[in-house]
């Protein structure tokens, strides 16, 4: 995506504790923010857990993929919002992600292209490619 000229890339953060079960990330230049366990783990429903972020990393980057390819195609998107579910399961003793389902709804002037599109983000997703979990993508394209 865009121009690289590196094969490698180093994402940093910074985690501290703050407490009972409360840390707070930051990330140099970038708005902080606090992170906890879910509420079903005894964590805060005021806060983001991993969990959240770990399906809404998925969301994120596969709309941010598909932009790319859009824009490079001159596909003109009218609207695009997504849900992400990501669901948990028990597999040899251990919590595990298991399945992320991302419905991506998409508004644009050709339809056709926005298919071929979303399903090239799927196949490029820095992220989704980066996770074991299965990934299943189930787009509402519109024209409009």
């Amino acid at each position: 995506m865009g121009e690289v000229k590196s094969k490698e890339f180093f994402y940093e953060n910074f985690l501290e504790w703050e407490k009972e079960k409360i840390g707070v990330v930051n990330i140099s230049g970038k708005p902080s923010f606090k992170i906890t366990t879910p509420q079903e783990f005894g964590g805060s429903s005021l806060y983001l857990s991993p969990e959240d972020l770990f399906v809404a990393s998925i969301n994120s980057c596969l709309m941010t993929t598909f932009l790319y390819y859009a824009q490079r195609s001159n596909l003109k998107i009218i609207s695009y919002k997504s849900k992400a579910v990501g669901k948990v399961e028990i597999k040899e003793r251990k919590l595990i992600f298991t399945q992320i389902k991302v419905f991506p709804q998409i508004t644009t002037d050709i339809f056709e292209k926005a298919e071929e599109l979303i399903k090239k983000a799927k196949e490029k997703c820095l992220v989704s490619n980066s996770v074991k979990s299965e990934v299943i993508i189930e787009p509402q394209i519109k024209s409009g």
